[in-house]
């Protein structure tokens, strides 16, 4: 009589542990590779549910378990047992997985973004000066573009560039902060045109080499749009997918974009 085979993890569900693990240990995608020994992008595969372990990165991922191994590839464990938010993007995932117990101290790996106001005013100079339908300053317009470089300078660096928050609501985003600056211009300006004329250029040593190559690069892929068509296509990035109306946008999301949102994917 042949012996039952014992159950092994789904990709997806090895996928799911393995965020969590990385998440409560307070390490970024590409720190926690490196010390598994394989590139940032084969973890996210992972991470993902299209990409299981090698033998020798699961050995190198034991000393970062709270428990054992066996514990962490046994899929009726309750070891590390929980809801993933990005699972929904994830082949063949599960919807009812409950909320991990871990025993050992959560690090909070991305701090809460602060706002920087005068690089907020830069960056906004800078999309009325270069993006080819934002010369009006429409508020709008410049609000998603924003959105895209705080995303895709996060993405990218795993940092935040402005420190913004962002609300989602059924059409888009609330950006408060952005409004305001908008408003504070305009009044240094004694008028409410903000258009390229009457704005003066951005001052480019306020932004690092990789900041720049953020704004760049979001001019580049969505300086054409106007406000209209840039919010339907915001519409279909997974941060505002993956939130619900009235919430705050987890930046942790653009780590799970594709497509043509990810930074990671040239156009």
């Amino acid at each position: 009589m042949k012996k039952p085979l014992l159950p092994v993890l789904s990709p997806t569900q090895l996928g799911d542990r393995l965020a969590q693990v990385r998440r409560k240990l307070g390490l970024t995608q590409v720190q926690f590779a490196e010390s598994l020994g394989m590139p940032r992008s084969a973890f996210t595969q992972v991470e993902l549910g299209n990409r299981s372990l090698k033998l020798e990165e699961l050995t190198r991922l034991a000393p970062h378990l709270p428990g054992t191994l066996n514990q962490f590839l046994d899929p009726s464990s309750s070891f590390l047992e929980g809801h993933n938010p990005y699972s929904r993007y994830q082949k063949g995932s599960s919807a009812d997985l409950k909320e991990p117990v871990l025993e050992y101290e959560v690090v909070q790996r991305n701090p809460v973004p602060v706002l920087s106001s005068d690089k907020l005013d830069q960056v906004l100079k800078y999309f009325v000066h270069h993006a080819e339908n934002a010369r009006d300053a429409d508020y709008s317009l410049l609000g998603l573009l924003v959105y895209f470089s705080e995303f895709q300078h996060y993405e990218q660096y795993e940092s935040h560039f402005c420190g913004l928050n962002f609300v989602k609501v059924p059409h888009g985003f609330v950006v408060a902060d952005v409004a305001s600056a908008l408003d504070e211009l305009a009044m240094e300006l004694g008028s409410k045109m903000l258009g390229r004329d009457a704005l003066s250029k951005p001052d480019l040593r306020s932004f690092n080499g990789a900041e720049l190559e953020i704004l760049q690069g979001v001019c580049s892929r969505y300086g054409q749009f106007d406000s209209h068509n840039l919010g339907l296509l915001v519409q279909r990035d997974i941060p505002w997918l993956a939130t619900a109306d009235g919430e705050e946008v987890d930046y942790e999301l653009a780590m799970y974009r594709e497509f043509p949102f990810s930074a990671r994917i040239p156009c």
